[in-house]
């Protein structure tokens, strides 16, 4: 336990050290500063009391040269990796693209994002998983889970991918690539212990059925894993918040502990998000080893709203700021997508986590921004009491949209050339 500790203080020195080579910039004098001060009506609130919400923003111009190869300036605000937020859902990213890369890096024929994919059972209270009503074919897959998690963030999905790519095969991998300072070692919404959690469910890729009766063909197996490794940052400060947790209907008046939760800080995140949307300027060691079928996968799935997925198919319920919280976070108007929005976000206990790679077809704009924030008035967990609708989402919708409208002035050098984003949708209009 003591040398994971140190070799993660090791891993995180080093990637600071890496990331000093990437211009960055404290709030103070930046733009990301000047547009929060420029706009009180929209921001003040929160920043009066930005401890209390917990706030970390980054903001990251990207400026692309002759060659259409994109250069970066970040500016920061209040980002401490070191102060503990819930990460909720945005833990849901990498396993999303470390799932795709497993089944690339299994190499069997016929073993694809989309072969049948059956979860097993080797013990209470792990439950098989067989059917997928909401698919093409009425069978779930890694792709139909991926989409599920990209388009309306569903924690099932995420529990069967969390299940099939394993804790311990999750941080390996997530190391490979440099990203050490984050654990990810819990399912969501499953009502399973911390200790439940080290053990993921056997699973099967099975020859699809051409009937309910007919006993599908197995093309690979993958038995329970079980990973008791203690991922630990004893630099973590606030683990326990608040005055008191919901259980079982009752406040029992203690703080809420998130010693055992996942642990996902924004500017790893961010970083994360930046390796995925611009791979070509990455160490390949460090890439994520996607092919380029599941690269475009990703990006449209990310990219799409709703309402424009044929399977999973979702009603108007999800509408299209669902899970954008930028820029169209506080409204349910149906949007012409001349402004896509690559994204993941996270929302529990109050907080609310965006990370998103932000384009405009239009004008041409680009750019990326990251921001979490708590919103818990009364500091009681759990009792889904939280200001998400009058603090949290005008927040992030407006931070999104002051950001977007500078950048769709800002003087450019160089155009982008965005056609790769632009053929995964070639409806918008322009």
């Amino acid at each position: 336990m003591r040398l994971y500790s140190f070799l993660c203080f090791v891993a995180l020195v080093l990637r600071y050290s890496m990331l000093s080579a990437q211009p960055m910039s404290t709030a103070s004098g930046s733009p990301l500063d000047s547009l929060l001060k420029a706009h009180p009506d929209k921001f003040a609130t929160v920043l009066a009391h930005e401890k209390k919400h917990r706030l970390q923003i980054i903001y990251t111009q990207i400026n692309r040269d002759a060659k259409n190869v994109p250069h970066f300036t970040t500016y920061e605000y209040r980002v401490n990796p070191h102060e503990y937020f819930y990460p909720a859902s945005t833990v849901k990213f990498p396993i999303t693209l470390l799932a795709l890369e497993k089944i690339d890096r299994l190499g069997i024929k016929n073993v694809t994002k989309y072969t049948p994919m059956f979860t097993d059972s080797a013990r209470p209270p792990q439950h098989t998983h067989y059917r997928e009503s909401n698919t093409r074919n009425g069978f779930p897959s890694v792709a139909d889970y991926a989409k599920q998690i990209l388009l309306v963030s569903d924690n099932e999905a995420y529990n069967r991918l969390y299940e099939f790519v394993g804790r311990k095969t999750i941080h390996t991998m997530l190391a490979e690539k440099g990203f050490s300072q984050l654990k990810i070692v819990k399912r969501l919404s499953s009502g399973t212990s911390y200790q439940e959690d080290y053990c993921t469910n056997p699973v099967r890729f099975v020859q699809e059925p051409t009937s309910q009766q007919e006993e599908p063909r197995t093309l690979y197996s993958q038995a329970e894993t079980c990973d008791t490794t203690r991922y630990e940052f004893p630099l973590l400060e606030g683990l326990k918040q608040g005055k008191g947790v919901m259980r079982s209907g009752k406040i029992v008046p203690e703080p809420i502990d998130f010693g055992n939760s996942n642990y996902f800080p924004l500017r790893t995140f961010h970083d994360m998000m930046q390796n995925f949307i611009f791979p070509s300027v990455q160490k390949p060691e460090q890439r994520f080893k996607l092919s380029s079928d599941d690269r475009a996968f990703v990006l449209k799935a990310m990219g799409m709203f709703p309402r424009e997925s044929d399977y999973p198919k979702y009603d108007s319920s999800y509408y299209d700021g669902y899970c954008k919280f930028f820029v169209y976070g506080d409204t349910k108007a149906q949007q012409n997508g001349t402004v896509r929005i690559f994204n993941k976000v996270g929302d529990a206990y109050g907080y609310l986590i965006d990370c998103a790679y932000i384009i405009d077809f239009t004008t041409k704009a680009e750019f990326m921004i990251a921001a979490t924030l708590h919103v818990n008035d009364d500091e009681i967990f759990n009792d889904d009491k939280y200001e998400y609708e009058t603090i949290g989402f005008p927040f992030l919708a407006n931070l999104g949209r002051v950001v977007l409208q500078y950048e769709q002035s800002r003087p450019r050098t160089f155009k982008p050339d965005l056609s790769e984003f632009e053929k995964l949708f070639p409806q918008a209009k322009q």
